[in-house]
């Protein structure tokens, strides 16, 4: 996270005096120290932690990438909630699922620098005759399957760790998603006493996460590649009849009038896909955690929301519109920046 801070003296203050705090939780919880927006003074912060435990409050002047805190966002219209990482640092604060939490964030990063990659990609192409691009397309293929994987790690070690904290009588859970959700619902009922909305949250996510599964284990364990990618003003394009593709068949990315000639399909349906099967997963998530307590344990800073601050947002804000649409005047997705609207336009 780049930021600039003022010249102001600097004040320190105790963990538990952070601004934005309305609980302080007990132990197995932890604070959880992170950039904070104060609404009313229209001001940014962050803390940096002494080796005395004491904070050193830094007035910023403006956050370029990033997470934050606040009542209301900086900038309604460019500054995205995350509804799933307030739910985790207002209700689950443990240090394990705080750190599963970052990579989360991380991840869903990932996924739309591989759309804002795409993007410039594709400008790169339309000015510039370069024969690579069927290499350089399939490596970020292969690593957005990667990253969606990982991802589903990461959700599984924030489950984890709220269950081995608050189950009655705990069993050690397997390391990974995939092990949970390939199992039927009456073993993970009856085996580790899940609670149901759990259980539906592993179950709904069986059949995406299986296919998008099997193209990774196929691209990465049986050499299996995209053979040609086409390249046209307004995108990338993917035989969608290729063996690696047909499994995305039954996800219904490609509606026949959105089809190219050839039956070309558009590469950013796919990447647009994952990151919104990464993002709605948060989501889902965050409901079925609450759903799984009678009372919740205490939010710690009633009425803060969390946002995510970046020029990646506006791919975030624009997934909609990619799903509708796939072909598009890069030119225009480009200079979109947070002095320009989220209106694209076809080409």
């Amino acid at each position: 996270m780049e930021q600039k801070t003022s010249n102001r003296k600097l004040t320190t203050i105790k963990p538990e005096d952070l601004p934005y705090l309305s609980h302080v939780p007990a132990s197995p919880r932890c604070i959880v120290v992170t950039t904070y927006y104060d609404v009313e003074k229209e001001e940014l912060f962050t803390y940096v932690r002494r080796s005395d435990g004491q904070l050193v409050v830094m007035r910023t002047l403006d956050m370029r990438d990033g997470t934050y805190i606040a009542r209301a966002p900086i900038d309604s219209e460019l500054d995205v909630p995350l509804p799933f990482s307030e739910i985790v640092l207002q209700h689950f604060s443990l240090d394990s699922s705080f750190d599963a939490l970052r990579d989360i964030e991380q991840d869903l990063v990932n996924a739309l620098s591989s759309l804002h990659k795409y993007f410039i990609l594709l400008w790169y192409a339309n000015h510039f005759k370069d024969a690579s691009f069927d290499r350089v397309l399939n490596s970020e293929i292969e690593y957005s399957f990667a990253n969606h994987r990982s991802f589903y790690d990461c959700i599984h070690r924030v489950i984890q760790t709220v269950y081995e904290t608050y189950a009655d009588r705990p069993k050690k859970l397997p390391d990974s998603f995939r092990r949970i959700v390939d199992k039927t619902e009456s073993v993970i009922r009856t085996k580790y006493r899940f609670p149901t909305p759990l259980i539906r949250f592993y179950k709904s996510r069986e059949g995406v996460f299986r296919t998008l599964r099997e193209i990774r284990d196929n691209i990465f364990h049986h050499g299996q590649t995209i053979r040609t990618v086409s390249i046209f003003p307004d995108g990338f394009g993917l035989s969608v009849d290729e063996k690696l593709l047909k499994k995305l068949g039954d996800l219904n990315l490609w509606p026949e009038e959105l089809l190219k000639l050839n039956r070309i399909g558009s590469l950013l349906a796919v990447l647009e896909y994952i990151t919104r099967d990464m993002f709605d997963a948060m989501q889902l998530l965050g409901d079925s955690l609450l759903n799984s307590f009678e009372n919740p344990p205490k939010a710690i800073a009633t009425g803060h929301a969390v946002y995510f601050r970046s020029s990646l947002a506006k791919h975030l804000a624009s997934l909609k519109e990619y799903r509708s649409t796939h072909w598009f005047n890069v030119n225009a997705v480009l200079r979109i920046g947070r002095d320009n609207s989220f209106s694209l336009g076809a080409p």
